[in-house]
Parts: C-alpha cells; structure tokens; sequence
C-alpha cells in the first residue's frame, strides 16, 4: 500500500491524453497551482498498460475519448491493476450520465476542459480522500492487531480474568483459573466466589462483599483467601468494576484475581526494608518518607526533597513543621487519617495538596504504612506521587461531561422548539389556505384569512431566519462585510420595519439620536448592526404591552454605545444570566404567553461579538428593560468617502420582455403572475446555462430576473457570462440566500439589483418600473 504523500512531496502522475495541446495546458495549469508533479504521457491502451507496469503512480488523469480507447476501458484496467490510485477523468463534453457512471465504476472525479480551474481542488479532494481511506485502512488492522493482542493476553496473563453476574455467579472465566483451582474452566461457570473459599473466609468476606454489591460500588484490593489446587490456601488481590447495560440495569461485575499468597507470606519478613525500599525512588514524580512517632522527626528521600522542591536543609523536624507545608483545607484530612491508621490498625491511601515554595498547589497520592509494637504506634511509612496532572485531566473530563450534557439538553431543546415554532404558523397557513378554497366564505373573512396567513408566513420566515443565523454564529460561518453608511436612515429603516407592529399594540416607537452632529458615519456591517436592532426591538415588542419602546445611539468619549429601551414586563434578576443562552425565554412554561424561538437574545449577543461589541442589559421587574450594545469607537468614520454606486439608465422600451431564470415551478408561477397583470412580457429560463442562451439568442430580451441556485449553471456563473456578451444588460438577483456574504457575491458577479426571497411584490415592481421609467 502506498503510504500518503506529505504536502508538496513529488506526485507521480499518468496522463491519458493524446492532444499534446491538451496535455500542455492541463500540466501548466497544475504547475501553476502549486503542485509538483513528475507527468507520464501515454496516447493510447498500449502505452497506458505499459506505463502501469513499469511504475507507480500517486494519480492517474485520463481523457474520456482517445484512439481506440476510452475512459471507460482505462478505468476498468485501474481497477484491475491499482485501485488505490485515483482515477479522475479529465475530457471535453462528456454528458451528465456518462460522467454518472464513471463515478460509479470507481473514478472519482471528472473536470470539463473548459473548467481546468477545478482540476487542482478535484486532486487534493483525491489524495485527500486517498489519505483518509489509507487512515482507515490502518485502523482496521490495528484494530485486529489490539483484539488479538487482548485475546493473547488474556490467555497468557498470569492473573485470573472474571465476569460474574447480578447473583455473583461466574458467567466468564479465563484459563489462569485452572491453575489456580482443581476445577476445569467449564466447572467455574454456575459457581461463585464463596464456593472456593474456607468456610471463616466466607463469613468474613461475605459481609463486605454484600456492601459492596448494595452500593453497587468498585471492588478494590478486596483481599481474599481461598483453597487452590492440592488442598494449599493461596490469597487473592480482587478487583472488579460493575457492569451495566445500555438502560442503566446493573448486570453483575467484572474483574481481575491477582495470586498475591507469596507476597503476603513474605511480608512479615521483608517489612523492615519494605518502608524504604518498596517504592522505587527512581519513578518519576514519587518519593518517600518515614516519620518516627515516638521522637516526633522525619526522614525524607532524596527524590522527596525534589518533589517539593525544597532543599535537604529544609525538612521539617517535626510533625507541626510539616503541617505547615500542607494546603490549609486538607489539614484536617491527614489528622483523620492518622485517626483512622491508629484505630483501624492498617495501611490508608488518599489525596492532599501541598503548597510549593512558588506559591503553586501540588496534589499527591499519599499512601501511609503504619508500625505498631504492642498495639502502639511507633513508625509510619509512606509514598507520595504527584498526581497533579492526573487531578487537572479529571476536571477537564468533568467539564467535558457538563459540556456534553449541556449540548444534549441543547438539542432536545433545539428539536422541541423547532417543532412548535415551526408547526405553529405553519398550521395557520395550511389552515386557513384550506379555508379560503370554501366557496361559502364571506369576502370579508377571506380578507382575515389572508391577512393571518401573511403574517404566520412572515413569523414562520422570521424562525427560519434565526435558526440559520444562530447556526452561522455557532459555528463560525457568518462573516462581517463592513462598509461606509450613515447611522441616521438606518435606524429610520428600522422604524419603518416595527412602526406597523408597534400601532398594532398601541404601543409609541421612539428614535433618540443626538442633536449634534446631524448624522455619524460608520465603517462596519449595516446589515448586521440593523440585525441586532431587530432583535432587540422585536424582543421588547413581543414583553411590552403598553407604553412605549425607545431605541437610538448616543456617544461616550470611547465608543458608540446603542440601545432599546422598553416599559415592559421586565426580567426576574435570577434570570438575567441565562437569557442570552439558546431556546431561553425568562418565562419557559408550557403555559408561556410569549411566541418565539427564544433566539433572539441570544442572535443579538452573537452578532454583538462579531461587530467586537458587548450586550448589557439593565432591568427591572413589572417596570422594563434596557439593552445596550457598545461598538468600538473605531467604526466611526471621520473622512466619508463616495462609493461608486452601481446605476441602471431608465429604458424606453415598449411591452417589454422579462426572462425570469428560476427552475421552481411555483416560484416562477408567482413572478409570471406578478408581471403579467402588469403587461409584461415574460420568458422562462429553468437554469442558468439556458437562460446564457436565450440572451445571446434573442435580442428581445429588456431585463433579466435571475435565481442564483439553479441546477447545471447558477445564477452567479450565468450572470457572469451574460454581462460578457451584454453588459449592459440589467439583471436583478433573487434568492433565498439573505447574508450579506451572499448580496456581495451577487453584486460582484454583475447582479445591478439583490431581492431575497420571499419577494416582496411591491419592492420588485417599484424596481421594475423605475427601469423601464413607468
């Protein structure tokens, strides 16, 4: 298997290409795009066959059609030969179908000629994808390599391996067992622990063990003896962890029996030296220590001393000395500690901090050994390893968790709330769509018909809206277009867009701008700005239901600071941190009085970060609310430039003709209605590549109407080619795409006009009619 090539490593490729033209332009193209590459030349099926045999290659291009030899042919001999290798096919007009099927014979990519600019993206997505399906390759087999080396170990590992289940009966065990007992592996299973142990051993162990299984807690270290083969005792280290399966159902245990009889045996001889010697001071990150009690004074290792990073001269003489050194909140762990050893007669391990001479805070593992002569304790023996690290990863694996559960109730919010708040006005339209069909409707219900499925289409487009834009902050997708604009005619646009709403709910919308000077120029995203205002206006409009709701700008020495203020029901104090989060309304009942996504906050703090500001609010209950958005000082324009404004000349044509380039039926159906009960031509182009066509091929033609996603050439690319042959030619894009990314891209490629989609009738034709001056 070929290994995968590092960036700008030496790509050896085949090209299937009898045009030596062809094969210039395309080797050009790829040497310009930065790639080297060692090019193999082959015209036909004999030199294609022969070059495959001679060497290896990272890539093979092929043209479609050459001399008794096609792509077809030369792919399938890929496939034979080297199916590793990319094959992407390279021709002049190969049709959509036959393209199809290349693809699914295995190549993995086909260029146009005429669009070689796509060649050099089409290569890296192939070794790319070549890497990837290497990566997974060799996970595969080490993924074999791991469960055979699990099976290995576990069939050559000195411990005994066992699953029990609820009952504490064997349900597995591994071979170590037979040479442990003098029962056959398959005798094991139906047994449990306590039929191997002496008849006292299972009164001890039995207690603890039916603790343990209560709580359903680990075991660990669970020292226990039991009868092995002849008849010996031999003592046995347990651990073991619960089982549960995916519901949460406890299913019994699983763990290991290490064989530690020689151990225990032993340690009554080696316990003298096993205080020093026992905890190798070579281990990194680990000393130990001895503490004589009767003369109250410590000996440390020298790795100790490193530990701490304290000198030799330093160590404390007594036991209050030592104290010192620990992190006050864990002092009075260590005296329950010394409590425990003195009363229960036994080693102890737990945690603690010290506090280093640097002022930082180290957590050891501290594993205590007690000497007792005649009940009375005269030495403790101990190990501390640093831990801090280990303590670090635990928190960070228990924010993890937090972050993980969060985004689970994130997305069970994210699917509730997107349920109700598209269903909702969607039901309304479908509704009362359904009801205006009745003949026995009076005209003056079809008028409030009408008007209540308008307005759930503008909410159910406002959701939409704030579903897409949340989903471009979070995932860092929207981006900032900053541009000269007066302040003044933005927030007077803004008005006009609440002053409807606002009379509806008897409610007085104020603008507050400063006297002096007339109006402040900014160099920053109008849209967004006009985004955020929405937001925060259409907030205070949906919890103000009298009074008034003002909003404007006003500036400090430093910033531009912006605001909406509003006499409405106000925001409970406990609740002020959380309502910028997603999906959050202070009121969350099922009972809520309030429509809305629960976005809108939090979109408008989103986009205040973009534009580098920050959003505050000040509130208080039964009494309203004020949010402030401040922006840099910086976006305020000292020296106002002209933009070279784009302008279409007023034409004199009589009964013009309109091409409308949309390929959804009812999409043109609503456009072809519009400008038809306004006596205008119209002629249908379904894509991009057609509506190319019909400008170069007719003449008639006075305006274009342009989808910019469209199949088999978009609305961008078609722009592009009709402002070739016709520049003058005006063209007015409509989209669904509503960024202002997308109006950029559309202005660029030539567009003279940008409407989103829904279109709104009135501003379509208002456009329409000042450029044919009626």
């Amino acid at each position: 298997m070929k290994q995968p090539l590092p960036p700008h490593q030496l790509l050896s490729v085949l090209l299937l290409e009898d045009s030596i033209y062809d094969y210039e332009l395309i080797c050009s193209n790829l040497s310009e795009a930065g790639f080297k590459m060692d090019f193999s030349r082959g015209e036909n099926e004999t030199d294609f066959r022969q070059l495959l045999n001679d060497k290896s290659f990272d890539l093979i291009l092929a043209d479609f059609k050459l001399p008794g030899f096609n792509a077809f042919e030369a792919l399938k001999i890929t496939m034979e030969h080297c199916p590793e290798v990319p094959f992407i096919c390279v021709s002049g007009n190969i049709g959509e179908d036959t393209a199809i099927e290349l693809l699914k014979q295995g190549a993995l990519d086909y260029v146009l000629k005429d669009r070689l600019e796509r060649l050099p993206f089409a290569i890296k997505r192939a070794l790319d994808e070549m890497h990837e399906k290497m990566i997974r390759q060799q996970a595969e087999i080490a993924l074999a390599e791991s469960e055979e080396r699990f099976r290995d170990i576990l069939f050559s590992t000195a411990d005994w391996i066992w699953e029990v289940d609820e009952n504490g009966v064997y349900t597995f065990s591994s071979q170590r067992s037979e040479d442990l007992f003098d029962t056959k592996l398959e005798e094991i299973i139906g047994k449990t622990p306590f039929d191997f142990m002496p008849e006292e051993e299972v009164k001890r162990v039995a207690p603890i063990f039916g603790e343990i299984l209560k709580k359903r807690d680990p075991i660990i270290d669970l020292e226990n003896w039991n009868i092995g083969k002849n008849g010996r005792l031999i003592c046995l280290l347990t651990n073991g962890v619960p089982i549960f399966d995916q519901s949460g159902n406890f299913k019994g245990y699983r763990g290991v029996d290490k064989d530690i009889t020689g151990r225990k045996l032993a340690e009554e001889k080696i316990r003298e030296s096993e205080a020093n010697l026992n905890y190798a001071q070579a281990l990194a990150k680990m000393g130990n220590w001895d503490y004589d009690v009767i003369t109250d004074s410590y000996y440390w290792s020298k790795n100790m001393f490193e530990l701490l990073g304290i000198l030799p001269s330093e160590i404390p003489h007594n036991y209050q000395e030592f104290i010192t050194l620990v992190h006050p909140d864990d002092v009075q762990l260590i005296e329950n500690a010394l409590n425990e050893i003195i009363n229960e007669k036994q080693a102890v391990k737990f945690d603690f901090r010290y506090l280093l001479p640097d002022g930082k805070v180290m957590w050891v593992q501290n594993y205590i050994m007690p000497d007792f002569d005649n009940a009375q304790l005269v030495k403790l023996h101990g190990v501390n390893i640093d831990i801090t690290e280990n303590k670090a990863a635990e928190q960070e694996l228990i924010k993890a968790k937090e972050r993980a559960e969060a985004s689970d109730r994130l997305k069970s919010a994210f699917i509730n709330n997107i349920s109700h708040e598209v269903r909702t006005p969607l039901n309304g339209v479908i509704g009362f769509s359904e009801m205006l069909l009745n003949p026995d409707v009076t005209s003056e219900n079809k008028a409030i018909f009408s008007d209540i499925i308008r307005k759930s289409s503008q909410r159910l487009i406002k959701t939409i809206t704030s579903y897409m834009d949340i989903s471009m902050i979070v995932s860092g997708n929207m981006e900032v277009f900053n541009k000269q604009f007066a302040i003044n005619p933005l927030l007077d646009e803004v008005y006009k867009e609440f002053q409807e709403q606002c009379e509806s709910k008897r409610l007085e919308l104020i603008i507050l701008r400063p006297a002096i000077p007339a109006d402040i120029h900014l160099n920053t995203d109008s849209d967004i700005l006009r985004k955020i205002f929405s937001h925060l206006i259409d907030n205070a409009i949906k919890f103000t239901s009298r009074g008034s709701i003002e909003f404007g700008y006003r500036k400090h020495s430093d910033k531009l600071e912006f605001f909406v203020n509003d006499s409405g029901i106000g925001i409970d104090p406990q609740k002020v941190k959380i309502i910028f989060e997603n999906f959050v309304q202070a009121d969350d009942s099922i009972t809520r009085g309030y429509e809305g996504s629960g976005l809108g906050l939090s979109i408008a703090n989103g986009l205040t970060q973009l534009l580098d500001g920050v959003l505050t609010v000040e509130t208080e209950l039964h009494k309203g609310s004020t949010f402030c958005f401040s922006l840099p000082e910086s976006i305020i324009v000292s020296t106002v430039y002209q933009e070279k404004v784009r302008r279409i000349e007023p034409l004199k044509v009589e009964n013009p003709l309109i091409l409308v380039a949309e390929d959804d039926e009812f999409n043109y159906k609503f456009i072809e209605i519009i400008l038809k009960k306004a006596d205008y031509q119209v002629l249908r182009a379904e894509n991009g590549a057609e509506a190319v066509h019909q400008c170069k091929n007719n003449a008639d033609i006075n305006l274009v109407l342009m989808d910019l996603k469209m199949p088999i050439m978009g609305g961008i690319e078609a722009t592009k080619h009709i402002k070739e042959i016709l520049p003058d030619m005006p063209i007015i894009a409509l989209t669904a795409y509503v960024s202002s990314t997308d109006e950029y891209e559309a202005l660029l490629s030539g567009c003279d006009e940008f409407i989103p989609k829904p279109i709104n009738r009135d501003k379509l034709m208002g456009l329409i009619r000042k450029l044919f001056n009626n």
